[in-house]
């Protein structure tokens, strides 16, 4: 009855021409307003309705056309839901002429379900009213966890959150939250004192994959990329859905799993590596050298992993026949090969005048002349035939194989004559043959004589002797070499060798070999000159602490083995004292000084490890040491015949711990203040990556650890 009467009032206006205008601002489909589809409403028929929200600044209206159930009002919005498929609206109000709105008009043929429009009918209020109510604002506030979403206010992208600043007039808003791997979060603005605020949490649309394989190390490549990432690894962040995860690892067959990320959880995935290689043992005579197909495996008895396949094996051995062997690999099925090269033989006939001397080849006696020596490799020979009496003949011999060569010795009378060197411990040379130490009573036949005097770190020495009946002592001034290039240094009983590194130049840090292994403290590569110095051809070991100090700190017992537990501080009071036992200047390599010698300084091949591209040959990590040390030597040397530059346990350097700049540097020592010293090389308990030449580490100068030992400069 009052629709009937109000109708009545609209017609009596419009008949008398009284009656304000209503026109309309804006009709269009609001796309992201799930309205329609979270509160729905059915006709009759119970076909999904459409829902029109009406911007009217007025109360009481009354809408026309298709209308299903009753009209909600809120602050200025009408919810208006009509059936699907209306194509017209009549707006009336009290006071003003009725409002006739056709769709079509606004590019809307007819209204579909379950979809959300927006009528903006304006010309209610006058002037003043409408000046009135814009003076009613207010502050909306909104944040989310995480922050940093973006805020939609009416589809209209207003900010990030924290949002705090945003006023706008008092009425119903509808907001819209976005963030990257998160579900968009809705909800509706109710603006009608000086604030509004609202904290959102928004769900999350990732979750996390935890990856394990039969075999750990096993590369992670996540939807086709890799991750950079090993077995055992949990991938965070994943977007949710589908995705599949591959499995990668030298010498087994790659797997892949399809995997479904829900919101907020953790997806388990475990693959089983089928290995595509077996175990080959090789057996071979003591220093013949493996090949496979014309590669070097190694030397004397090895065993090797190999792929399946066909190989072409072959045994080298000097003085010998090689030997080759194809062999077919298939995976799981291990196999023992034994390839001795054939030796080759030759024949020696030793006469003598006069007869029934001694021979001896090599060192070795091979009974009286004259005689015949079969089977002898073929090769050259050291022969020395002595008789009591006579000077001892010497001579050398090249046998061939399957020949038969002679020596005929014609021995001569002799004389003792006596050696004085400056350096006794020089191998002595008389006509071209070793004579063993240059000191003491030689043999020699009377007349002239060639005389070389050799040894390391001092320079070679030549002269001719004439022995006569009253000249049988000679004495010989040898010079020192004043650069050599192996120090030996001897404390107590214990020595140890120092190496000489010529000094050069050479780009420091994350090298192209280093790969992407390198971490962000390696970067960047810079241009290093260092001046020539010595370092040690080991780590410090126990035997040398123990000589030095009186104690032994070390938690991994062994003479031999790299002395550890030691702090930074005190490394230097056992290089103060063993300067006070030596009168020498010892003391820690700096930190440029380590890595020119690890890389091999100016003989370096460009290794990713101190001495080689496989650790394994030159390092005791956590790969091969068995969670212990073990005696220094017992892995290959670098280029310089240093050993243990990567692993068995880490060394402390001189510097204080910086960041790197990429200008060039002379002798670099370090920053000048900070909290922390370098270590370098790894130890017996680090992976490989933690192995490589750049890689770097820092800890507090107290700081001791089965894991922390020196190497020393000079």
């Amino acid at each position: 009855m009052k629709s009937f009467v109000i109708s009545l009032l609209f017609l009596f206006c419009c008949i008398c021409g009284n009656g304000q205008k209503l026109s309309v601002d804006k009709f269009d489909v609001k796309t992201n307003d799930l309205s329609a589809r979270t509160n729905p409403r059915q006709d009759i028929n119970g076909v999904d309705c459409a829902l029109v929200k009406v911007q009217l600044a007025a109360a009481n209206a009354v809408f026309d056309g298709n209308v299903i159930g009753d009209v909600a009002y809120e602050t200025s919005e009408y919810l208006v839901y009509m059936s699907n498929g209306s194509k017209r609206m009549t707006v009336k109000l009290e006071g003003y002429l009725p409002l006739e709105i056709s769709f079509q008009d606004y590019g809307i043929r007819s209204l579909e379900p379950k979809t959300v429009y927006q009528l903006t009918i304006s010309g209610v209020m006058s002037g003043r009213e409408q000046e009135s109510v814009r003076k009613k604002t207010g502050w909306i506030i909104l944040e989310s966890e995480p922050s940093g979403a973006s805020v939609y206010i009416n589809d209209e992208f207003v900010g990030n959150t924290p949002l705090s600043n945003y006023k706008q007039a008092y009425g119903t808003y509808q907001y819209r939250l976005e963030s990257p791997n998160y579900h968009p979060a809705t909800g509706i603005i109710e603006l009608n004192a000086g604030r509004f605020a609202q904290k959102v949490v928004l769900k999350p649309a990732f979750g996390s994959i935890s990856v394990k394989s039969s075999i750990a190390g096993a590369k992670i490549v996540l939807d086709g990329k890799q991750t950079g990432k090993q077995t055992p690894a949990t991938l965070k962040e994943i977007p949710s859905g589908s995705h599949t995860i591959s499995l990668q690892m030298d010498k087994y067959a790659p797997r892949q799993q399809e995997v479904i990320v829900e919101d907020g959880q953790t997806a388990n995935v475990t693959l089983t590596l089928d290995a595509r290689f077996a175990r080959i043992a090789i057996n071979s005579l003591d220093g013949a050298e493996i090949y496979s197909n014309g590669k070097l495996l190694g030397k004397g008895c090895i065993s090797e992993d190999m792929m399946e396949g066909y190989y072409d094996l072959e045994a080298r051995l000097n003085h010998h026949k090689s030997v080759s062997k194809q062999i077919q690999v298939v995976a799981g099925q291990p196999q023992e090969i034994t390839l001795n090269p054939i030796p080759k033989y030759g024949s020696l006939d030793i006469t003598s005048t006069p007869y029934d001397a001694n021979i001896t080849i090599d060192g070795k006696a091979y009974g009286k002349t004259p005689t015949t020596i079969d089977n002898l490799l073929e090769g050259l020979y050291q022969i020395c035939i002595s008789l009591e009496g006579y000077a001892d003949y010497r001579s050398s011999v090249n046998i061939e194989e399957n020949e038969t060569a002679s020596i005929s010795a014609k021995l001569v009378n002799t004389t003792n004559i006596n050696i004085i060197s400056t350096n006794p411990n020089a191998t002595l040379y008389i006509d071209g043959v070793e004579q063993g130490l240059a000191s003491g009573t030689k043999q020699v036949s009377y007349g002239q004589h060639r005389v070389r005097l050799s040894a390391k770190e001092w320079t070679d020495l030549e002269t001719t002797i004439n022995v006569t009946e009253s000249q049988t002592s000679f004495k010989f001034n040898m010079v020192s070499m004043e650069n050599a290039l192996r120090r030996t240094i001897t404390v107590g009983n214990v020595s140890f060798n120092m190496v000489r590194v010529e000094g050069g130049k050479f780009m420091m840090g994350a090298t192209s070999e280093q790969g992407h292994d390198a971490v962000s403290d390696e970067q960047p590569a810079h241009l290093v000159t260092l001046s020539t110095y010595y370092i040690g051809e080991t780590e410090v070991t126990q035997e040398l602490w123990q000589a030095v100090m009186g104690s032994n700190p070390s938690g991994l017992i062994g003479n031999d083995r790299p002395v550890e537990m030691v702090s930074w501080v005190d490394c230097q009071n056992f290089i103060r004292k063993l300067n006070s036992f030596t009168g020498m200047n010892f003391r820690l390599p700096t930190e440029a000084e380590w890595e020119f010698a690890a890389r091999g300084g100016n003989n370096r091949q460009g290794y990713k490890y101190g001495g080689s591209e496989k650790i394994g040959n030159v390092a005791w990590y956590d790969g091969n040491s068995k969670s212990k040390t073990h005696n220094v030597t017992t892995k290959a040397p670098n280029e310089l015949g240093l050993y243990d530059m990567s692993g068995n346990v880490s060394e402390w350097c001189q510097d204080l711990y910086g960041s790197y700049s990429s200008i060039s540097q002379y002798n670099p020592a370090g920053p000048t203040s900070g909290d922390y010293r370098v270590v370098r090389g790894g130890s017996w308990l680090s992976p490989a990556r933690l192995c490589r030449v750049s890689s770097r580490f820092k800890y507090r100068g107290d700081t001791t650890g089965f894991y922390l030992g020196l190497r020393l400069a000079l």
